[in-house]
């Protein structure tokens, strides 16, 4: 099980901030639409910031680890590799995109560092 925390940001009445029209708005929805963030120094900052864009107070909240489920923040690898490339690979979750992740590829020694979107269910802790 992963432990480290993680925290989102949400209004008194469960609603949680995350994607509105496009990458740089944002709006209060369902859990599903969350933004994630691994250090809380970055969420009580984006909480001050969507507070005065939304108009409404919102707070900072942890994201429990659960076990097997894939977070913002986890380093993942392929649940089922197809080749030995695979098999070594690791990636780091950047965001949620209901049931796909954006990943970036650790340490690949490329100048610009590959980064896709993938389902979870194809992705594993480790």
């Amino acid at each position: 099980m992963n432990t480290d925390a993680r925290y989102r940001i949400r209004a008194d009445d469960g609603r949680y901030a995350g994607y509105g029209l496009g990458p740089l708005s944002v709006s209060l929805a369902g859990e599903d639409t969350a933004y994630v963030f691994a250090q809380r120094v970055d969420a009580d900052e984006a909480a001050s910031k969507f507070s005065a864009e939304l108009g409404e107070a919102v707070s900072v909240v942890e994201y429990p680890a659960v076990d097997g489920e894939v977070r913002v923040g986890d380093v993942v690898r392929f649940a089922a590799p197809v080749t030995t490339d695979e098999e070594g690979e690791r990636f780091e979750v950047l965001e949620h995109r209901g049931d796909r992740a954006l990943v970036r590829l650790v340490e690949s020694g490329m100048r610009i560092e590959p980064t896709f979107v993938c389902p979870l269910n194809e992705l594993v802790n480790g």
